[in-house]
């Protein structure tokens, strides 16, 4: 763990060869007029250490890096325990909290954190200066201002021309369903499980399953 975190997140060792070469340029009396950096090849485990030596925006970049990442590490765990909360809910024959916590919490989780993580790797995976030289990675769109703008602006189309530019086609289409799931889960979350235990409370129920919370204990996943 150490060692993926030193690699990952910290100051990487010299390890393996880089995978960026250094090409030096010269001027006609000998003097080097150019020094820049091609890439040859990928850093076989974590994050390259030429980044850090040699990159003029070494600390945005790794910045970047571990926000990314620690979102990523997050979500992940985060999505895990509500699955966990799952697997109790079949094994104690809990429909409510199946039903009424864990399919809620795993929509309004994976529609807007999950959708988050699939725009970072989807945003890794794009040359975003293929096919425009006039386009440059600082014209890529910020992830956290998308996320902002699923709902301070959900009615923006591809051919707003103040739009930013769509990472993939129909994005802002995609976003506003999400949203529309997500939202929807909040009432069914904080309200359909405490309504219907007071229903069965009214009728008189006697709970037989676990700790008595007034769900049927004879509820049969199968």
């Amino acid at each position: 763990t150490g060692f993926m975190y030193n690699e990952c997140f910290s100051v990487p060792m010299r390890i393996f060869k880089s995978g960026w070469e250094q090409v030096i340029m010269y001027n006609p009396d000998g003097t080097v007029a150019n020094i820049d950096y091609v890439q040859s090849g990928v850093y076989p485990f974590g994050v390259d250490w030429v980044w850090l030596s040699e990159s003029s925006n070494a600390l945005q970049f790794y910045n970047s890096v571990k926000m990314k990442m620690s979102v990523i590490y997050g979500v992940t765990q985060m999505m895990l325990g509500i699955f966990m909360h799952a697997f109790n809910a079949v094994y104690f024959k809990k429909k409510y909290d199946f039903f009424f916590e864990f399919i809620p919490q795993a929509l309004f989780l994976g529609c807007l954190f999950g959708y988050m993580v699939f725009l970072i790797f989807y945003k890794w995976g794009i040359d975003w200066n293929a096919g425009n030289p006039n386009q440059s990675p600082g014209d890529a769109p910020q992830i956290l201002t998308t996320m902002i703008n699923i709902f301070l602006k959900p009615f923006t189309k591809a051919d707003d021309p103040e739009a930013p530019v769509e990472m993939f086609k129909g994005q802002y289409a995609v976003q506003r369903v999400l949203a529309i799931i997500a939202i929807a889960m909040v009432p069914i979350m904080l309200f359909f499980k405490p309504c219907c235990m007071r229903c069965d409370h009214k009728r008189g129920y006697v709970a037989v399953g676990h700790h008595g919370h007034g769900e049927d204990g004879h509820f049969d996943f199968t």
